[in-house]
């Protein structure tokens, strides 16, 4: 996997039987430091620079969360969705995000680490 490129399982080249083995492996990588985790079943290969650990940007987070397989499946709401409509300054430490289809989703925190 590229560096700083969020993936989950479905991007990787796994036959459904084989994603427990694949979760064991993922941990052992996380162990290592050669993979980090976002949430639960995203991850990303970190990239080190002068500066330090480099994560994926906030942008490509969101996306992330937002489409899954191409489509679009939810939506960011909340004062992230006023603040980018310019009916407020506020800017949200969290960015609430609303789907129909999966009940998990209710906030990501701008801030990682």
């Amino acid at each position: 996997m590229p560096e700083v490129i969020i993936f989950g399982y479905e991007q990787l080249p796994i036959n459904r039987e084989e994603f427990w083995s694949a979760a064991k492996t993922m941990e052992r990588l996380q162990t290592k430091g050669l993979v980090k985790k976002l949430s639960k079943g995203k991850f990303y290969k970190p990239k080190m620079t002068v500066f330090g650990e480099k994560q994926p940007g906030e942008q490509d987070i969101l996306k992330s969360y937002l489409y899954q397989k191409g489509q679009r499946t939810a939506y960011i709401t909340g004062i992230s969705l006023y603040n980018q409509l310019g009916l407020t300054s506020q800017i949200p430490s969290v960015i609430q995000i609303a789907s129909r289809s999966r009940r998990n989703i209710s906030g990501i925190g701008c801030h990682q680490g």
